[in-house]
């Protein structure tokens, strides 16, 4: 990336302390959305519609899986840029495979056929073995396990904490080259949801509505 803007925006990001030690967003909203003006039209563009998919909050507890497979698609169509391409994917084998858990769980014995709920390389496959534990998946997805059962046990809470270390430590993952400072950009963005998203849910009136939102969630969606 060759805009000396793009360098100036990363240099002026603060650290982000691992999600679980934080006490406290490094750099607020209104701040972070200012930085962000730096990017050009065409990048913010892009980076608003992947947080449409990435981003946590409780909306999400209201999507369906047609309506995130629409807006992964749209994000997929807005870039091509390889790392937040990657990102993207990552999020919606994810989300594919609580999906299907969720499905399972509520009691479809057979792979769903009538309506969108997946969407990524993973599909058939989870279709296919839909009566293996873990879709013959555990393999790739070493998580999937782990996940399964606090989902069967009703642990919202430990399911969307296992998800978020999940994602943030893919988002470790930034190639040095030739787009780095928007990869760093999106990065950043990405794990500052996250962030914002566990400390709204500390302190004990704060995780009594993460719980009770958790039960909504794994009654409904997935979490992210």
């Amino acid at each position: 990336m060759s805009d000396p803007r793009y360098y100036t925006l990363v240099a002026s990001l603060p650290a982000l302390p691992q999600f679980k030690r934080a006490e406290r967003l490094p750099i607020n909203r209104q701040r972070l959305e200012e930085r962000l003006r730096l990017l050009s039209n065409e990048d913010t563009n892009t980076l608003t519609k992947a947080r449409a998919v990435v981003e946590w909050g409780a909306h999400t507890a209201n999507r369906t899986d047609a309506e995130f497979i629409r807006r992964y698609e749209i994000a997929r169509s807005a870039t091509s840029c390889d790392f937040l391409l990657s990102t993207l994917l990552f999020r919606i084998n994810i989300r594919t495979i609580i999906a299907a858990l969720r499905r399972r769980l509520r009691g479809e014995i057979t792979g769903p056929s009538s309506s969108p709920w997946g969407a990524g390389p993973w599909v058939a496959h989870i279709e296919r073995n839909w009566r293996s534990a873990d879709f013959k998946l555990e393999p790739v997805f070493p998580w999937i396990t782990p996940a399964r059962q606090h989902l069967e046990n009703g642990e919202s809470a430990a399911l969307e904490e296992l998800l978020m270390e999940i994602v943030w430590n893919n988002l470790g993952n930034v190639p040095i080259g030739r787009d780095f400072a928007l990869d760093a950009v999106i990065a950043f963005v990405f794990k500052w949801d996250i962030i914002e998203r566990r400390l709204a849910y500390s302190g004990p009136a704060a995780r009594n509505r993460f719980s009770d939102l958790g039960t909504r969630i794994l009654a409904t969606s997935p979490t992210l």
